[in-house]
C-alpha cells in the first residue's frame, strides 16, 4: 500500500514477547501514517487493531511486479487473505496493476479477492453510516461505492541483474552450493563466483565442487563484431578459470546460454562453439545438455558453406545451429559469399538436420553480374537438403542472380504468399513472378527498384496477364527512363498496362520527376484513366515521389 505523503514503518526488530493493549499508548499514530504500516508478513496481523485501522484509512494499493521481492508477496498470497484484506478497505479508490509484460492474467485471482472484499466491506460500512445517520435523523451523504480506477500496466522485468553485486557475499559464504541459478553475463558470473575462496590445495576439493548449474549465460551485444566476440570468448575462458580453481570440475549438468539481443547466426557462431567446448570440457560433465536461446534470430543459410565449417562439426556447434535455425524468425541467403567452397558431406549432414520451423521470411542476396568464369555455387546443393518452411509466406529476391535459389527456396515454402523484387529489370522481375508464382496465388507481390523497361519505355507486365498468378495486391516502384517525354502518356500508359492483371490493388510508384511534373500528375492521371465501372484511381505527393493507386471497390 501506497500514500503520496508521510513517514514509513517497517519491522525491523522482533522479541518475541505477545503484544499488550493496556492503558494510553504511548505515541498515537495519525491515520495517514497508518496508512504505512504494511509489508511482508502482514498477513497475521489482520485481526491486530493497527493493521485493521491501517486499512480503513487506504484510498490507493499498488500491486507492483517490477520487484522481485514485491512480486514474491503478491504470487504467494492466499485468495482468501486478500478477500479478508480487501474487506479492512472500504475507502478504496484506486487499484494500481504493474504485471509483468506479457502476464496480463498476472496475480488476477488476488486482484478480485481484493474488490470483492473491498465491495463487502464497503456495503457494509455504507449500511452502518446510513443507520447512524437515521438514528439521529439526519441524511446521509455517502456513496455505495469509492472504487472508481483500476488500472493495469505492463513493465519489463529487468530486475534478473538488480542484486546481483549484492550476491557476492552470500555465495562466498555457502561451502556446497549446487545451484547458482540467476540469468546473467559472463563478467557477472564471474564477478559473484570470484567471491568464494579457492581450494586450499591444488587437487582438494573446492567450495564449488557440487556445483551443478550456473543459471543462463546472457550474451549482450553483436557477436558478429571480431571484437565483441574475441572479448566474450575471453571472458568466458576466464569464468572457467574461476570454476576450475574452486573446485568445479566437470561437475555442472547443464549449459543454458541467451542471446540477449537480436543476433545473426553467421561465421562468428564457429568461435562460440569452439569457446563453449573448452568451456564444458573443463566444468560439465561428459555429454552436458546444452540450451541455446534467442529473440528471433536471423539465420545465414551461407554460414553452411563457410569456409570455417569444420569437416567433423563439434556436438555444440551443430546444437547451437539446430536450435537457432529452430528459433529462426528469418532466413538469409547471399549466393555471393563463399562461391570457391567446395561442398562437403559434413555440410550436406548439418543441412539435413536443420528446421526453419518458426521462419516467417526468407531473403535472397545477388550480385549485379555473376563472376567469369563462375564457379560453381555451393548454396543450392544445401538449400536441396534443407526441410520445408512450413510458416515461411515472404520471399524477397535482390537482383536477378538471386532468381535461381529464389525458386528453389520458394519450394520449400508451402504457405508462399507474398513476393518482393529488388534492383531488377522489369524483364528480370516478370520472369520471377512467373516462375516462382506457378500454381500459386499471392497476397502481395512488389516489384521495387526496376532499373530497365522493355519495348516503348512503358511499363509491359500487363502483356504477361495470362502466365501471371493471381495477385491481390501489386506494388511496382520505379525511376522514370531519362528518355521519357510524356510523362501523363507514360503514367497512364504504364497504369493501364498492370490493370490487366485484374488485381484488387494495384499501387505504382514514381521516382525522379521534379515537383511540378509530380503536381501535373497528380491532376491528370486519374482524369485519363478512370473508367465507369473500372477501379477508383488516386494520385498522392510524397516526398520526392509520385504513387499512383488503383482500387476495385468490392
Amino acid at each position: 500500500m501506497s500514500s503520496a505523503t508521510g513517514t514509513s514503518f517497517r519491522l525491523v526488530h522482533q522479541s518475541g514477547r505477545r503484544p499488550i493493549n493496556e492503558g494510553p499508548a504511548g505515541r498515537r499514530l495519525s491515520c495517514e501514517d497508518l496508512i504505512h504500516i504494511s509489508g511482508y508478513g502482514v498477513w497475521p496481523l489482520f485481526n491486530n487493531s493497527i493493521a485493521m485501522g491501517a486499512g480503513a484509512q487506504c484510498r490507493q494499493l499498488d500491486i507492483d511486479s517490477s520487484r522481485a521481492a514485491d512480486r514474491a508477496f503478491w504470487q504467494t498470497m492466499p485468495v482468501n487473505v486478500a478477500k479478508t484484506w480487501g474487506g479492512r478497505m472500504p475507502k478504496l479508490t484506486r487499484i494500481w496493476c504493474c504485471h509483468p509484460a506479457g502476464g496480463g492474467a498476472w496475480c488476477l485471482n488476488v486482484i478480485t479477492a481484493l474488490i470483492e472484499g473491498h465491495t463487502e466491506g464497503r456495503t457494509a460500512m455504507v449500511a452502518e453510516k446510513r443507520g447512524e445517520a437515521e438514528r439521529r435523523g439526519e441524511a446521509a451523504d455517502i456513496p455505495d461505492g469509492s472504487l472508481t480506477a483500476i488500472t493495469f500496466e505492463a513493465a519489463e522485468l529487468s530486475e534478473a541483474h538488480e542484486h546481483i553485486d549484492t550476491l557476492g557475499p552470500l555465495v562466498g559464504s555457502s561451502r556446497c552450493l549446487r545451484v547458482f541459478d540467476v540469468p546473467s553475463t559472463v563478467d557477472q558470473k564471474a564477478e559473484v563466483l570470484e567471491e568464494v575462496p579457492v581450494a586450499a590445495e591444488e587437487g582438494q576439493p573446492g567450495p564449488l565442487a557440487n556445483l551443478e548449474d550456473i543459471g543462463t549465460i546472457e550474451v549482450p551485444g553483436d557477436l558478429m563484431d571480431p571484437e565483441v566476440l574475441t572479448v566474450w570468448c575471453t571472458r568466458l575462458q576466464e569464468l572457467g578459470s574461476t570454476l576450475v580453481a574452486r573446485g568445479c570440475r566437470r561437475s555442472l549438468r547443464s549449459l543454458k546460454v541467451n542471446f540477449v539481443d537480436e543476433s545473426i547466426v553467421g561465421p562468428g557462431v564457429f568461435d562460440i562453439a569452439v569457446a563453449l567446448q573448452s568451456f564444458a570440457s573443463a566444468v560439465c560433465i561428459g555429454d552436458v545438455p546444452i540450451s541455446f536461446t534467442s529473440a528471433a534470430p536471423r539465420f545465414h543459410l551461407s554460414v553452411l558453406y563457410c569456409p570455417l565449417f569444420p569437416a567433423a562439426p563439434s556436438l555444440i556447434l551443430e546444437t547451437v545451429l539446430r536450435q537457432l535455425a529452430d528459433q529462426a524468425a528469418r532466413v538469409l541467403v547471399d549466393v555471393e559469399f563463399h562461391l570457391a567452397t567446395p561442398v562437403t558431406p559434413a555440410m550436406l549432414d548439418m543441412a539435413r538436420g536443420l528446421a526453419f520451423n518458426k521462419a516467417t521470411s526468407v531473403t535472397v542476396l545477388g550480385g549485379d553480374q555473376p563472376a567469369q568464369p563462375a564457379p560453381t555455387n555451393p548454396a543450392p546443393a544445401l538449400i536441396e537438403q534443407i526441410q520445408p518452411m512450413p510458416q515461411a509466406s515472404f520471399l524477397s529476391l535482390d537482383k536477378h542472380t538471386a532468381l535461381a535459389a529464389g525458386i528453389q527456396l520458394a519450394s520449400k515454402m508451402p504457405n508462399l504468399r507474398r513476393l518482393n523484387t529488388s534492383d531488377m529489370t522489369e524483364e528480370w522481375a516478370v520472369e520471377a513472378i512467373k516462375a516462382i508464382g506457378w500454381e500459386r496465388e499471392f497476397d502481395m507481390v512488389t516489384a521495387i527498384a526496376i532499373r530497365g523497361l522493355g519495348s516503348g519505355d512503358v511499363i509491359s507486365i500487363g502483356d504477361h496477364a495470362d502466365e501471371f498468378p493471381h495477385i491481390t495486391t501489386l506494388g511496382v516502384d520505379l525511376t522514370v527512363p531519362a528518355g521519357v517525354s510524356e510523362f501523363v502518356e507514360f503514367a497512364c500508359s504504364s497504369m493501364r498496362s498492370l490493370l490487366q492483371l485484374r488485381c484488387r490493388a494495384v499501387f505504382l510508384q514514381l521516382l525522379g520527376l521534379d515537383a511540378d511534373t509530380r503536381s501535373l500528375l497528380e491532376s491528370a492521371v486519374p482524369e485519363q484513366c478512370s473508367s465507369v465501372g473500372g477501379p477508383l484511381i488516386v494520385c498522392m505527393q510524397q516526398d520526392n515521389k509520385l504513387a499512383i493507386a488503383a482500387i476495385h471497390s468490392g
